[in-house]
């Protein structure tokens, strides 16, 4: 199997270009709006509840939100949504982050997110949509994805080996929608195999998708703490 050298080497260029348009787009929509105003999300004993994306889509009166998250054994202490969502006619771009605890239905014990937004006109939500693609991202069902070998056949500097069976890599989970009408996927080492895995293995490319919607949306996040 390859080791460090291989995931290091192997970065996707255009991709990374391409979120670096993005944050300079998005920092041009002016300040974060701190004080939390405008946007409601529903709050149980008075604390704003993240859940998963799925739940916390289904839980908060959105017209249409996409979220992404990831979660890893090697960082599990800070869950963080970033989220893009159309709430009473009103586009947001927001993040949210909160520690892993378990629910308490004792409000003291609760531990209140922090929450980062900054709310965007029509023209300037459109243009995201188009850059994170969320159609693209959501097109594969769950089955589909789950289909997907566990490693597969990789060539660095004319050597061919094994590659997959990640032990540290992160699972993305994305949801989008609204309401009762929600669709969630979720894979492990998504980013590892795509970048790992192709050309050799054209199976793998129905992760180009979810890998950029997830880390387009994601890397606006980064805005949000200016």
């Amino acid at each position: 199997m390859f080791g460090l050298e291989l995931m290091l080497k192997s970065c996707n260029k255009s991709l990374m270009k391409k979120i670096g348009v993005v944050i300079t787009l998005i920092t041009l929509l002016g300040s974060s709006d701190q004080t939390f105003s405008q946007l409601k999300l529903h709050k149980q004993h008075g604390v704003e509840i993240m859940g998963t994306p799925k739940s916390f889509l289904a839980k908060n009166d959105f017209e249409y939100a996409i979220v992404v998250q990831s979660s890893s054994e090697r960082d599990f202490r800070i869950k963080t949504f970033t989220c893009l969502a159309k709430q009473q006619g009103i586009w947001y771009l927001f993040k949210i982050l909160g520690p892993y605890t378990p629910s308490s239905p004792v409000p003291e014990l609760q531990v209140r997110p922090v929450i980062m937004q900054k709310k965007l006109a029509a023209s300037e939500a459109d243009s995201l949509i188009k850059l994170i693609r969320p159609d693209e991202g959501m097109k594969y069902s769950q089955e589909q994805l789950n289909a997907l070998p566990k490693t597969c056949v990789a060539e660095f500097r004319g050597r061919k080996g094994t590659s997959g069976g990640f032990s540290d890599a992160a699972t993305y989970h994305l949801a989008v929608g609204a309401g009762g009408n929600i669709t969630s996927l979720y894979f492990y080492g998504a980013s590892n195999y795509l970048r790992r895995c192709l050309p050799l293995n054209p199976e793998f490319g129905i992760l180009k998708g979810m890998v950029n919607t997830f880390q387009t949306l994601d890397s606006l996040a980064s805005t949000l703490n200016k």
